[in-house]
Formats: C-alpha cells, sequence, structure tokens
C-alpha cells in the first residue's frame, strides 16, 4: 500500500510503502519462500482519518491500517474476494467478488489463491455485501448480490445500498 503526500503546490512525492502480509499472514510465504501478496483491491479512511481501511482480496479480509503509524493493527474476515469498500459513519460495507466463503460439497476453484462457490462455467456463482460493525470489527450482516460485486452507493438517507454486479450487467 503506498501513499503520495504533497510536498508543494501541484506536487506529490511518494511515501515509503506500507507492508500488507499475504494470506499466510506473512510477506513471503514461509515454505517456498515466495512472494505472498495480499492483493490490495479497494481503501476507505475512518471518519477521523486515523485508520486506513484496505481489501485484501487474497486473504479474505479488510486490513486495518493506523494512518499515523504505517503499520498494520489488525484484520476483519470478511467474504471470499473482497473487492471495493465503502463507509458512513461506524460501518464498513464490502463488496466480495466470490460471494460468502464455501461451505463443504459446494463447487469451487481456485481464483488467485483463494477457493470460491463458482457455477456450472466455472464463473463466481455470486457475490455479497459483508455489513462491518467498525466499533466490534465484526461482520453483522452478510448480503447476497449478483455476480461480481464492484463500486457501492448510498442512498442520502442510507435507507438503500446500491450494488453494480458487473458480471451480470446489473445493479443490486
Amino acid at each position: 500500500l503506498r501513499s503520495a503526500a504533497r510536498v508543494s503546490r501541484g506536487r506529490y512525492r511518494w511515501d515509503a510503502p506500507i507492508a500488507l502480509p499475504g494470506p499466510s499472514g506473512y510477506f513471503r510465504d514461509a515454505k517456498t519462500g515466495a512472494i505472498d501478496p495480499a492483493v490490495p483491491t479497494g481503501i476507505a479512511l475512518s471518519g477521523d482519518g486515523a485508520s486506513v481501511f484496505v481489501a485484501c482480496s487474497r486473504n479474505d479480509t479488510v486490513a486495518i491500517v493506523d494512518a499515523k503509524r504505517r503499520a498494520v493493527v489488525g484484520s476483519i474476515a470478511v467474504g471470499s474476494s473482497p473487492f471495493s469498500l465503502l463507509r458512513r459513519g461506524e460501518t464498513l460495507y464490502v463488496a466480495n467478488l466470490g460471494g460468502r466463503r464455501p461451505l463443504p460439497g459446494e463447487t469451487v476453484a481456485d481464483s488467485g489463491g483463494d477457493r470460491i462457490r463458482v457455477d456450472a462455467r466455472g464463473i463466481a456463482a455470486a457475490g455479497s455485501i459483508s455489513v462491518v460493525n467498525l466499533r466490534t470489527r465484526r461482520v453483522v450482516l452478510d448480503i447476497a448480490t449478483g455476480r461480481h460485486p464492484g463500486a457501492m452507493a448510498l442512498s442520502p438517507d442510507a435507507g438503500r445500498l446500491y450494488v453494480l454486479d458487473a458480471n451480470d450487467d446489473a445493479v443490486s
């Protein structure tokens, strides 16, 4: 994860990267020595700017980064292959490309090192939204969506969440 700081009017410089551990919990696989990337795909800031939430697609987690210390301080387990994030207040919405985690006996396939539920064509069967309470750092609700949920928008009163389902050419 990298950020840029403004150094003068219209000019920026990259800060040092913030390392996000991969699915093994390390930056390199302990057994093979291969790089074990988290594959960050979405980002959201806390209301006070003290924390950065990062969707880590291969980990099925949202990493919590302390913005001042520039270090990962925790993670939240969500659905399969989290992709995009939307925060409102103390709620974080996480669009999971692979939907809920597979149950024993369901048809699955490998997706970048992650096992996801697939249909007869080998395409992700459905997506999902994990609704996270940021105070408890726990998923409080999983909402089924169409295939490959991505961009999200809340209605002004936060009564509806709209989700683009890319592989269905639809909105949930």
